[in-house]
């Protein structure tokens, strides 16, 4: 989003002046398509002509501008630059959603590191964007994020009722920055905000590669199965007779069986949870290693017998993940996206 000369409200110029020399964390909070990252924008580069260890926080799953959704991401400012994504990710944490309603304790725990990791790399100032979600708990959940955060500004983009009901959910007054909403945010449908991620996933994986991995080698996170052994022929002819199903794979513990065919993507026979053969195809991952991500991965097979997962990854990406986590999130034809609930809350 770019903002120069008159299009920038007389508020924003204030509060960036007095915002831009200080130091301390600066979190900017508002409703969908309200401003909140154009005003972080602006912060930003007015804050790096004061210092040069600037942090900005991208707090929005569902919306990024510095990383692809799913995934909240850090990034240090050294220059001016009114876009930010062309910054690199110092640091980036997979929740797996992107929608903050299935996961608000992994945000607000990912928030906070990625704002200590910014802190750690020398940030004076830490610039925090957070996503639109206001109703329906969206400011109990703010409130949870301002206090573990323990923000030293709280730019509000909020209207006089949502600020008050903020202010009813924390355990202590806290003051707010107000500024003003600009008039030349435009304001994005559904259709268009999934574009948006679609056109996300698009641009991080442009030059992506296929890579296979082994699974025993690494440890799988949210996942409806374990891989804990290599199931004997017998058993799973004997399987595929009781259930009349063609079983590929199957675990006691949970109970779990993987089979061709079985009607539905999930469901449940025998005292089985059934998985359909393929259930895999597409889903989001966040190759884990260190403290954070150290990207995404889309999975496109698994061969049981081998005992490895094929994924699609950044060409950069080259260190052997430590685990994999398994997001919510799937991938189709042309990114097209849908919704899949694998295995426990991501909260859990």
């Amino acid at each position: 989003m770019r903002i120069e000369g008159d299009a920038i409200p007389m508020s924003w110029k204030a509060a960036a002046d007095a915002m831009a020399s200080a130091k301390g964390r600066a979190v900017v909070l508002g409703g969908v398509d309200t401003g909140k990252t154009g005003f972080c924008t602006y912060l930003v580069n007015r804050a790096v002509l004061s210092s040069a260890s600037v942090g900005y926080v991208d707090g929005d799953i569902g919306q990024p501008e510095t990383g692809p959704p799913t995934t909240i991401t850090a990034i240090m400012a050294n220059e001016q630059s009114y876009l930010l994504e062309r910054f690199r990710a110092s640091s980036m944490y997979f929740v797996g959603h992107t929608s903050p309603t299935f996961c608000q304790e992994r945000v607000v725990d990912s928030i906070e590191r990625c704002v200590h990791d910014l802190e750690g790399k020398g940030a004076g100032l830490v610039v925090v964007n957070t996503d639109g979600w206001i109703k329906e708990g969206g400011l109990r959940h703010k409130a949870a994020l301002m206090e573990r955060l323990r923000a030293d500004t709280i730019v509000s983009l909020l209207l006089p009722g949502e600020e008050l009901i903020l202010s009813g959910e924390m355990a202590e007054p806290r003051r707010f920055v107000r500024i003003s909403r600009p008039d030349n945010v435009k304001s994005r449908s559904q259709d268009e905000r999934r574009e948006n991620r679609e056109h996300g996933y698009r641009t991080y994986f442009r030059d992506a590669r296929r890579r296979r991995i082994g699974i025993d080698g690494v440890r799988l996170v949210n996942s409806p199965l374990r891989y804990v052994g290599k199931p004997e022929r017998a058993e799973l002819d004997k399987l595929s007779g009781e259930t009349g199903l063609r079983v590929v794979y199957y675990e006691d513990a949970p109970k779990v069986l993987v089979a061709i065919e079985p009607g539905v993507e999930r469901g449940h026979l025998g005292g089985f949870d059934v998985l359909r053969f393929g259930w895999e195809r597409g889903v989001i991952v966040g190759l884990m290693g260190g403290k954070g991500a150290l990207g995404l991965g889309i999975v496109l097979d698994i061969d049981y017998g081998g005992r490895t997962m094929e994924l699609l990854c950044p060409a950069e990406i080259t260190q052997m993940p430590d685990a994999i986590e398994f997001g919510n999130i799937r991938l189709g034809e042309d990114f097209r996206e849908s919704y899949c609930a694998l295995g426990r809350s991501m909260d859990g």
